[in-house]
């Protein structure tokens, strides 16, 4: 049992920089499927658009094709709005960005376990309070150079995936907050143009 508070802090260190570390590459997993996810919706939004340009006279009436010069407007309105909002938030960069910030918090734990091997075999070179201090500085150091955070969603996942507590319902939680909370907005969108385009082609 460990009882030196020094070897105990660093003990410590490592289980932070660990969970730091699996958190901001689960964010940067989820920050690059949004990528693809949006950029996929905007292809697919711009294709309803030039469907109600394409079939209206097989499937709509008169009236209905009456409505499709405003219908068509504000789609390519929407798509635009859309796709700017999308472009300025940065997915593929800020996923790039955590993802490097994860492989710099990989090498700190190699570090701290070098230390902490040197410690037991009585060949580390200086003091082990200079290591954690060193240690630590480095870990803030990395914190403040990320230019990108992890958000509380990634936070939620990573405590979902390691709580054993919750039994069989982990795995689902763990699943649900991964694969559907973060991409509501972009299901949301598309179940409702499909309930559109449904209504005016199959009324």
């Amino acid at each position: 049992m460990t009882t030196n508070p020094i070897v105990k802090a660093l003990e410590g260190l490592r289980s932070k920089v660990n969970k730091t570390r699996h958190i901001r590459f689960e964010a940067s997993r989820r920050l690059k499927y949004k990528q693809d996810l949006s950029t996929v919706s905007v292809a697919i939004f711009s294709v309803y658009g030039i469907g109600f340009n394409i079939f209206p006279s097989i499937f709509l009436s008169q009236t209905d094709r009456d409505m499709l010069p405003v219908v068509s407007t504000l789609v390519s309105a929407f798509v635009l709005v859309i796709s700017l909002f999308e472009a300025s938030r940065g997915y593929a960069q800020r996923a790039y960005e955590l993802h490097n910030c994860s492989i710099l918090l990989t090498a700190l734990i190699d570090k701290i376990d070098l230390v902490l091997l040197k410690n037991q075999t009585g060949t580390l070179a200086s003091s082990l309070e200079v290591e954690l201090e060193k240690l630590q500085a480095e870990y803030l150091k990395i914190l403040i150079e990320s230019k990108s955070n992890h958000d509380y969603i990634d936070y939620l996942v990573y405590n979902y995936s390691v709580d054993k507590s919750a039994g069989w319902r982990s795995p689902i939680y763990t699943s649900f907050l991964k694969h559907i909370t973060p991409y509501k907005l972009h299901y949301a969108l598309h179940i409702t143009f499909f309930i559109v385009i449904f209504y005016l082609f199959f009324r």
